[in-house]
Parts: structure tokens; sequence; C-alpha cells
């Protein structure tokens, strides 16, 4: 009986940690890309349930900057951890995508903040992320990351930085098992 019950308990953590919305393969439209660009895209974020324009313009200027630069931090730490762990050169988007061109882009969906300070709710961030080659995307995949605060994570920007970590990690996996796939 408990073998039973280790099997189940370990069947259910195994499994990718995104969701598949669109997928070229196998084999994948990206397999053997050696060099992709990177753009991101906060236009469609709501944040803590409002459009984040809405909530920006409601916040003090200080506390503009603040999100400002905790969502610049999160995306930079994304980009950093994907870099770090795609088998690919990854390079800033320079306007529109060029023909044959691969480009991964990060689409910011929903930020909850969550608590400020080291109890309460998470911070949570979902995203999605396309992969498209010539401006066509041909594979989409949805995340979702939740941190909960802690005396060490006690600040929503430490908390986003943390995830954006995660999301990277996560991007990087996706993309390599794509290479991989034939």
């Amino acid at each position: 009986m408990r073998t039973v019950c280790a099997l189940v308990l370990l069947a259910a953590g195994c499994g990718a940690p995104w969701a598949v919305v669109v997928q070229s393969g196998p084999p994948s439209a990206i397999a053997g890309a050696t060099q992709l660009t990177y753009a991101s895209d906060f236009n469609q974020l709501i944040l803590d349930g409002q459009p984040v324009a809405n909530l920006l313009a409601a916040e003090s200027p200080d506390e503009q900057a603040n999100l400002q630069a905790a969502f610049q931090q999160m995306d930079q730490e994304f980009l950093g951890t994907f870099t770090g762990r795609a088998n690919a050169a990854v390079a800033p988007a320079a306007g529109p995508p060029q023909p044959g061109e691969v480009r991964l882009t990060a689409i910011y969906e929903n930020i909850q903040r969550g608590a400020r300070g080291p109890i309460g709710s998470p911070t949570r961030v979902t995203m999605r992320f396309s992969l498209s080659v010539g401006g066509q995307v041909t594979d989409e995949v949805q995340m979702s990351r939740a941190i909960s605060p802690s005396l060490t994570r006690s600040s929503v920007a430490r908390r986003l930085h943390a995830i954006g970590r995660q999301l990277g990690d996560y991007a990087g996996r996706f993309f390599n098992d794509e290479q991989g796939r034939q």
C-alpha cells in the first residue's frame, strides 16, 4: 500500500510546469534554432485585478517607478535565466520580426502582488511566452508561479525577482525540449 501511495505522489509531481497552448511539432518549427531574439510585452497585464495602466495612474509617482523597476527586474531575471539555460544565443529584438527570425516573446498577463510583508497572501505571476519564426507564432506556452512571503522574501519586488528566475527556467526547459524533438 505504501508503494502505491508513493507512486501516486511521485506521478502527481511529474509533468511539465507549463500548459502548451500551441505546439508546432513534432518536429518543432524551432528545432535547430541556434539564435533567437527576445521581446517582452506588459501591454495586456492585469495587476491586482485591474489593467496595469489604470492601477499605475492611481499610484504616486514613486510607487509607479517602484513597480516599473520591479517589473523590469522580473523580466531581466526571466531573460537571464532563459539565456543561461537555452541552447541558443539570445539577443534583444530590434523592431518587427524579420523573415526567418526566431523570436521569444514574454507576455505578462496577470500579477497579484500579494502581501507587503513577511506574512499573508502569495505573489503570483501568470504569463505566456510565444516562440515565432518570421512573426508567425509556432509555439505558445502558459505558465504560472506563486511565492509566499517569508522573512527573506518580505517585499513584493523580491518575490517577483524570484518568480522571473523560475519562469525563465521553465521557458528554457521548454525551448530545449523542443530543440530535441525531431
